[in-house]
C-alpha cells in the first residue's frame, strides 16, 4: 500500500510542522484493506460546534494538500510561532494540536515535543520538495539547453553564408585584379 506521505504535498517551509504533526501516521496507507490507514471518517466535515483553533493559529491545511481522509485532522491542527505555542496549548480541545514550522508540537493533553531534531519524516518532505524544485529547474535548463542549440545552429548557418559570400568576393576580387594586371 502507498504510505500518505507520497499522497501529500507541502509547501516548502512547512515540511517539519506537518513532520512533527503527523509524525509516523505520515506512514499509515489510504486503502481500507492496509493494517494501518486513514479511513473514509477523515474526509467527513466536523460537526458544526467542533471547536475552532485558538487566535493566531492558521490550520495547517492551508499548507498542506493532502487526500480528502487527512481533511479532519488538518483541521485540528494549527501553525503558530514557536513563542506562541506554550501560551496557546492550554486554549486546544481535545485532538487538536499545535505545531511550529521548525517543528515544535503542542498537544491539546499537555505533551510538548520541541524541535531540536528533524524527523525521517520532514527530511523526507523536504527532500520531495527539493527533487521538485530540481525538476522544474531540470525543465529550464533544458529549455535553455535547446534554445542555444537552435541559436548555435542559425549562426552556423549564417557563418557559411557569409563564408560563401567571402570566397565569391575573394573570387571576384582575384578575377578583377587579373583583368586589371592584363588591361594594364
Amino acid at each position: 500500500w502507498q504510505a500518505l506521505i507520497e499522497a501529500v504535498n507541502v509547501e516548502p517551509g512547512y515540511e517539519n510542522a506537518l513532520a512533527a504533526a503527523l509524525g509516523d501516521d505520515l506512514a499509515a496507507a489510504l486503502e481500507d484493506e492496509a493494517p494501518a490507514h486513514w479511513s473514509s471518517l477523515g474526509a467527513a466535515p466536523l460537526d458544526a460546534g467542533a471547536h475552532s483553533l485558538p487566535g493566531g493559529a492558521s490550520p495547517l491545511s492551508e499548507f498542506v494538500e493532502a487526500p480528502a481522509a487527512l481533511s479532519r485532522r488538518l483541521a485540528a491542527i494549527g501553525v503558530v510561532e514557536p513563542q506562541d505555542g506554550a501560551r496557546l496549548q492550554s486554549h486546544l480541545t481535545p485532538g487538536q494540536r499545535l505545531v511550529s514550522t521548525e517543528g515544535d508540537l503542542w498537544r491539546w493533553d499537555g505533551y510538548v515535543a520541541r524541535a531540536e531534531a528533524k524527523t525521517a519524516a520532514a527530511i523526507r518532505l523536504e527532500q520531495r520538495n527539493r527533487l521538485a524544485s530540481l525538476d522544474e529547474d531540470l525543465v529550464t535548463a533544458e529549455e535553455r539547453a535547446q534554445n542555444a542549440r537552435e541559436a548555435h545552429a542559425r549562426a552556423n548557418e549564417e557563418l557559411s553564408h557569409r563564408q560563401s559570400i567571402e570566397r565569391e568576393a575573394r573570387t571576384l576580387t582575384s578575377d578583377a585584379r587579373r583583368n586589371l594586371d592584363q588591361s594594364r
